[in-house]
């Protein structure tokens, strides 16, 4: 598992318009790093550059020291996983292929093997799609459908594994279990960063929070750090309040600030 992942300086456009500056950001693998803030702050932006998919405008990524554009896309498509926010499924697939083509970098040419078939069976029962994995995925609801590009995701085994809004869209009871799918990727050593709106999720997942506003990274640290009351009233205008009890932490939006 690689160690370290960075932005040195990293300055990040949309067409001509800057959306981050000057960033600086050392991230650690075998943690959870959630990114929070309101919309338009720059979190999917931030993703896009981390993974590679968005070329910096100054600025660079490192992965493990090496600046990731030096990394041919399928090197580094094993070593970084994404999942985007409105992930499409652009033609009837049965849900094991699509897993299936998470498995990519790692292939080439030769096809799938019977271990590479192993990790895809394992990704559909990890993300709790195995129930799914004979259904054409243009006919998933958006739920099932997030269950399965994070198995999708899975299934490359990637060092770190960015994803945004991972868990949009899923009830309650799957918004835990993924959770803790993410969460025990983390522990087994993978770098997992995500972006969320729920912040009392983001308090009870996350062992790092990086709070973004305009652009700009208000806070950095974990949750009892960032989330705390005069940070996220800069960052969305609210009353908060951060609260610990027996099943974690909380975040109660009170009000307007």
């Amino acid at each position: 598992m690689s160690g370290v992942l960075e932005a040195r300086g990293l300055t990040l456009k949309r067409g001509r318009r800057e959306i981050l500056a000057g960033l600086d950001l050392s991230l650690r693998a075998g943690e959870v790093t959630a990114l929070v803030g309101p919309n338009g702050a720059g979190k999917s932006t931030l993703l896009a550059g981390l993974c590679g998919l968005l070329a910096p405008a100054a600025g660079a990524v490192r992965l493990d020291g090496q600046d990731l554009s030096a990394l041919p896309p399928m090197a580094r498509a094993r070593r970084i996983g994404f999942l985007p926010q409105m992930p499409e499924i652009a033609w009837p697939l049965e849900v094991r292929i699509l897993v299936g083509l998470g498995r990519t970098p790692h292939i080439g040419a030769r096809g799938l093997s019977a271990a590479d078939a192993r990790i895809i069976d394992a990704a559909l029962e990890e993300a709790g799609a195995a129930d799914l994995a004979e259904r054409d995925a243009s006919t998933l609801s958006g739920g099932e459908r997030a269950r399965v590009m994070i198995a999708r995701v899975l299934a490359g085994e990637p060092d770190w594994l960015l994803a945004d809004e991972p868990l949009a869209g899923l009830d309650p009871g799957c918004q835990i279990d993924a959770a803790e799918t993410l969460v025990r990727r983390a522990r087994a050593g993978c770098g997992v960063v995500l972006t969320l709106h729920d912040l009392t999720l983001a308090a009870r997942i996350a062992d790092r929070v990086l709070v973004l506003a305009e652009g700009r990274l208000l806070a950095d640290g974990p949750p009892e750090v960032a989330l705390v009351p005069d940070v996220l009233a800069r960052a969305f205008a609210v009353r908060t309040a951060l609260r610990r009890g027996p099943e974690g932490a909380s975040v109660d939006v009170l009000g307007r600030a």
